[in-house]
């Protein structure tokens, strides 16, 4: 679920110490400092790492919460969308959280920027 990886996040001062010290760095610094002037900044919000803590869970799944358990995916009604536990599905793992998720968030920091 989403809200297992909210905590997972950067500030607006960790994206604005992004170091320039090549075009891609400057590329994302850039879109991610736009965000928060677009999004972040108005709602207080920090930038939550949804798509890299799902790849990083495969390289570092230790670092997650994880429950196998079989998944239903509701897919009409107002919940059209919603994933629920339970269901005739083979069993899977899901991510419920994030272990120490303040130094998740910066060791992907460190992996992506060194």
């Amino acid at each position: 679920p989403l809200d297992a990886t909210s905590k997972a996040c950067w500030t607006r001062s960790q994206v604005e110490s992004i170091p320039e010290d090549s075009r891609g760095n400057i590329w994302l610094k850039q879109v991610l400092l736009a965000w928060f002037v677009n999004y972040g900044d108005i709602r207080g919000a920090t930038f939550q790492l949804y798509d890299p803590l799902a790849v990083y869970s495969m390289f570092y799944p230790d670092k997650l919460i994880w429950r196998k358990s079989a998944v239903k995916i509701i897919n009409k009604g107002v919940q059209r969308g919603r994933t629920v536990f339970g269901g005739e599905s083979e069993k899977c793992q899901i991510a419920l959280g994030v272990k120490q998720a303040n130094k998740v968030s910066k060791h992907i920091f460190d992996l992506v920027f060194g």
